[in-house]
């Protein structure tokens, strides 16, 4: 799969992104709201390889783990997936990362925005679901550039290093 948007393309993983990937995986400043990381080097090739694995199952794909790619300098600046939680009822969830250097600077609505309408017009999904931390104000622009709503607050949604995490839950139904 491949998507390109004005700056990025938007494509499955390859082993030679390691490097890239493990520059910004490594940080604590882009996983204090996420589950995983910093990464070490094992967690990040490990990471690869499931995403390479997940690409190959075409047929019955259920995750699209894809890395941006920054046209410009053709390094992998973050990655951006769907994730189908239920393929009877067409929902999946919508997760990215992107690397610090390159916050606030409109790629992370970029991608998103391009993998989401790729979820409602190729994959004719119904709805479409996100979580960010409530503490997270980019991860929420982020949601709500893409045309997701604020649908709720989940109290200890998650566990994090720092304790439980409360979640803004955004959705998009496609009429």
């Amino acid at each position: 799969m491949r998507l390109e948007t004005p700056r990025t393309i938007i494509r499955d993983y390859v082993i030679d992104d390691f490097k890239d990937v493990h520059l910004y995986a490594q940080k604590l400043d882009l996983c204090k709201f996420q589950v995983w990381g910093p990464n070490s080097e094992e967690d990040t090739m490990a990471f690869i390889e499931e995403a390479i694995a997940f690409a190959g199952v075409e047929t019955t794909r259920t995750r699209y783990e894809m890395a941006i790619e920054d046209k410009a300098s053709g390094h992998v600046i973050g990655g951006v997936g769907l994730y189908l939680k239920s393929n009877n009822n067409l929902v999946a969830e919508i997760g990215y990362s992107i690397a610090p250097w390159k916050w606030r600077q409109g790629y992370g609505i970029e991608a998103a925005k391009a993998m989401t309408e790729y979820g409602l017009d190729v994959l004719n999904l119904h709805r479409l679901e996100g979580t960010c931390d409530v503490r997270n104000i980019g991860s929420a622009k982020i949601l709500e550039g893409c045309g997701l709503v604020r649908e709720g607050h989940i109290r200890s949604h998650i566990l994090l290093r720092d304790g439980w995490r409360d979640s803004y839950l955004y959705g998009y139904v496609k009429d």
